[in-house]
């Protein structure tokens, strides 16, 4: 499965900007989060995705921007899932409802706020960007968001 890269400069895997924008607070930059079917557990899965994924740790803002393709069907939810016991372990509830195309292929977009406690769980690593399919419910694509 993908990984995750933390650290670096913004363009690199991650990054922190300074104060200001989206109503100030520290900045967090998770780019180029991996989906794919190993972190769902799902086999012979030939789909894959990329997103990028902002938080201000400050206000709990976060958005999501990706692409997603190949999919078994049309993708039928999409989710931020949190809190995990420890990065990449079990299966958790939404936190926060995304937009996926309801299609093959397309785009993964959405916001919302976290609790100040998502918010460290998300800086910890504990959260996780999963597509749902009809064939495969439980998620199809899913991948670790940071630490």
């Amino acid at each position: 499965g993908g990984t995750l890269g933390a650290g670096g400069t913004l363009g690199g895997a991650g990054g922190t900007l300074g104060a200001g924008g989206a109503g100030g607070g520290t900045i967090k930059v998770y780019q180029n989060v991996t989906l794919d079917g190993a972190m769902d557990m799902v086999d012979a899965a030939t789909a894959s995705g990329t997103a990028t994924v902002t938080l201000n740790e400050t206000t709990g803002a976060v958005t999501v921007s990706g692409t997603f393709s190949g999919l078994s069907g049309p993708a039928t939810l999409a989710h931020i899932h949190g809190l995990e016991t420890a990065p990449g372990v079990g299966n958790v509830g939404v936190i926060v409802t995304l937009v996926a195309t309801a299609a093959t292929s397309g785009t993964l977009t959405g916001s919302g706020t976290l609790t100040p406690a998502q918010v460290t769980g998300m800086l910890a690593g504990l959260t996780y960007l999963n597509i749902h399919t009809a064939l495969h419910t439980a998620g199809e694509i899913r991948g670790n968001i940071g630490p």
